[in-house]
């Protein structure tokens, strides 16, 4: 369903001005979060790119909590619990194939540290975050031969070869391969060139080392982000931001908690209350559905949940 169809709804005891469609769409973001939060019921799958001697990679902006098991190159690795020393005599960090690891606010730590580069690959549940609707200010690129880290909601990407530059939203992957959600873009990204992520390491270590091109020939040992080549061209995402993420079965709960929402704006507290017990009671419904599809309880929970997924 259509957010304007959401919002359609959500204003019919108070009125179809303006103002009330702004509030409502800005009421029903706010309770596809809080859904989502709570029932756990939107999940996703990631794989980052872990270089050689690199213990802690960044986990994603829109991380919450992971869903069963993290993998290294086919290898299903066990949770750390500090059941084995993590250094040496010589208090260096011990190295070889990971089989453990443990979460550390946003990052996946590994143990032992990696000796040569691998892909941790992982289920998460995650927090929706929408992007404005926008038929011109989004474009799509698709990309393969991810080679390093992975490309996060809120960077900029490069270009090598046309210098095109560009902000990723959202990044819809799967293994070495995906498709960006980009805005800002400037200038045009060519077929199979290599896109990086730009950021202000890359200029200072570009600046350390006396070129860009003296960087990406190492970019691995330095743990810059995302590295891939453009598939095809940009392409206009007409229809961005139009939906919610979550799946559609969900969207007319997100309702009632817009209508409690409202009437709490104008003082109508007993209406509020019924709209918002009848939204916590559907909640609470479809997170004991999603329990019951096999989802993991798992409660390996980031403090930080300020982050958000672009779509």
């Amino acid at each position: 369903m259509k957010w304007s169809e959401l919002v359609d709804r959500a204003i019919l005891p108070f009125g179809s001005d303006m103002i009330h469609k702004k509030k409502a769409k800005k009421f029903l973001v706010e309770a596809e979060r809080d859904f989502s939060i709570f029932t756990k019921c939107y999940e996703r799958e990631r794989v980052i790119y872990a270089e050689s001697g690199v213990v802690k990679n960044e986990l994603p902006n829109d991380f919450i909590e992971l869903k069963g098991n993290v993998e290294y190159d086919g290898l299903v690795l066990d949770q750390f619990n500090g059941q084995y020393p993590r250094r040496n005599a010589s208090n260096s960090l011990l190295q070889g194939k990971p089989s453990h690891y443990f979460i550390e606010n946003n990052k996946v730590a590994l143990y032992p540290k990696p000796q040569a580069d691998g892909k941790i690959h992982f289920r998460y549940t995650a927090i929706p975050h929408n992007i404005e609707e926008s038929t011109t200010a989004y474009k799509k690129l698709g990309y393969n031969t991810l080679t390093s880290g992975m490309f996060r909601a809120g960077t900029q990407i490069k270009g090598k070869v046309s210098n095109a530059t560009a902000t990723v939203e959202f990044d819809d992957s799967d293994e070495d391969t995906g498709t960006l959600v980009l805005s800002n873009v400037s200038g045009t990204f060519q077929q199979n060139e290599d896109i990086f992520t730009n950021d202000d390491k890359v200029g200072m270590w570009s600046a350390t080392l006396g070129s860009f091109d003296t960087l990406f020939t190492s970019w691995d040992a330095y743990g810059l982000g995302g590295r891939a080549k453009v598939v095809g061209v940009a392409y206009d995402f007409s229809e961005a931001g139009q939906t919610p993420i979550i799946d559609s079965i969900y969207h007319d709960y997100l309702v009632d908690f817009a209508k409690g929402m409202m009437a709490e704006d104008i003082g109508d507290e007993k209406k509020s209350v019924s709209f918002l017990n009848r939204y916590y009671a559907n909640r609470e419904k479809a997170r004991e559905i999603h329990i019951g599809k096999g989802a993991s309880n798992m409660t390996m929970t980031v403090t930080d949940l300020s982050g958000g997924t672009l779509y």
